[in-house]
């Protein structure tokens, strides 16, 4: 089986094929109206590594008590050689994501920019950290965010679409500026004598490549950031777990994004 469907790939960069027989979890007893349960050394006990686990945080509720305080490997290099009042940029910044990057840049004294597509996208958007906003939907966005930050260009950019956003995000860069890649759906042409004048770079990431340490460090980070109350996760919509299936539809397809999506168990 794999995971792949009209051009996309869910939150997976690579197609994953996965085995057909998948038991997870520990058969402890079943009552009379159960009929099959396998038995034996075929099934297995899941439990996550003890360093991606972390307590949870007394000011978060709710839903959100269910979400890991690491949101993105894109937040570590958002913080890499940062100073106060540069200018970050959120290139779709109304998800789970960009959400997180806005308020982390906000709390660390940085300008933050983002892009939503609907008007409550970018509503949400301004409530969790950025001093302004774009509907990346317009024609002429692009040129109000250089309007916006003048000569000097966008210092860091988190990339959620980088096969459609890519080729404006290196022109929209400072001199030595970066692109964070953390999603993207397909391919795409750019320039590179843009990135050669400015000696800007791209880079890419991926949560799966953090070794331990790296996990531990900064998960605790951000796992502080929400002890202290500047980091919260926004709760988008809500979906029962039978209903997973178009909950994938609609995060692919829907005119954008509002928050976490959630799948409830009951």
């Amino acid at each position: 089986m794999t995971l792949q469907n009209d051009g996309y790939q869910g939150r997976f960069f690579q197609s994953q094929t996965l085995q057909t027989s998948m038991p997870v979890g520990l058969h402890v007893e079943s009552d009379n109206t159960a009929s099959s349960f396998l038995t034996g050394p075929g099934l297995k006990r899941g439990r996550p590594r003890k360093e991606k686990t972390k307590p949870h945080c007394e000011r978060v509720s709710g839903p959100r008590k269910g979400l890991r305080p690491l949101d993105s490997p894109a937040h570590p290099p958002l913080l890499h050689k940062i100073k106060k009042h540069d200018h970050v940029h959120g290139h779709g910044a109304s998800g789970r994501v960009g959400i997180a990057a806005c308020q982390i840049a906000r709390a660390y004294g940085l300008k933050v920019l983002g892009t939503a597509s609907t008007e409550e996208g970018q509503k949400i958007v301004l409530e969790n950290g950025a001093h302004k906003v774009f509907n990346h939907k317009e024609a002429n966005y692009i040129d109000k965010i250089k309007k916006s930050v003048g000569e000097k260009g966008v210092d860091v950019i988190i990339e959620m679409l980088a096969n459609v956003n890519l080729s404006n995000d290196l022109n929209l860069l400072s001199h030595g500026g970066r692109v964070i890649v953390v999603g993207s759906r397909g391919t795409i042409e750019i320039n590179p004598r843009d990135t050669m004048t400015k000696e800007s770079s791209i880079k890419g990431v991926t949560l799966f490549s953090s070794t331990k340490e790296e996990f531990q460090q900064f998960a605790a980070a951000l796992q502080a950031g929400m002890e202290i109350g500047w980091l919260r996760p926004v709760i988008g919509p809500q979906y029962l777990l039978e209903k997973a299936t178009q909950a994938h539809e609609n995060i692919i397809h829907s005119s954008g994004a509002t928050g976490k999506m959630i799948l409830l168990l009951n």
